[in-house]
């Protein structure tokens, strides 16, 4: 599976509705936002409901830039 950007898997796979992705991970739009510039790094439970919801296409490597060495 590949793996994809925040910003990307709400634009292609939720159409750009943050709000209703919001409301999945049981957060906030404002901080959705937050995660989305990189300004914020979700806690473990919404980092676990984000994997889940977008089923693994995002995940903590996505906000933490992990390279596979």
């Amino acid at each position: 599976m590949t793996e994809m950007s925040l910003t990307a898997f709400l634009d292609n796979e939720y159409e750009g509705n943050r709000e209703k992705f919001a409301a999945d991970i049981q957060s906030s739009t404002a901080s959705l936002s937050r995660y989305e510039r990189g300004e914020r790094i979700p806690n473990r439970q919404t980092m676990s409901l984000i994997h889940k919801v977008t089923g693994g296409k995002v995940s903590p490597n996505s906000f933490y830039d992990i390279s596979a060495a």
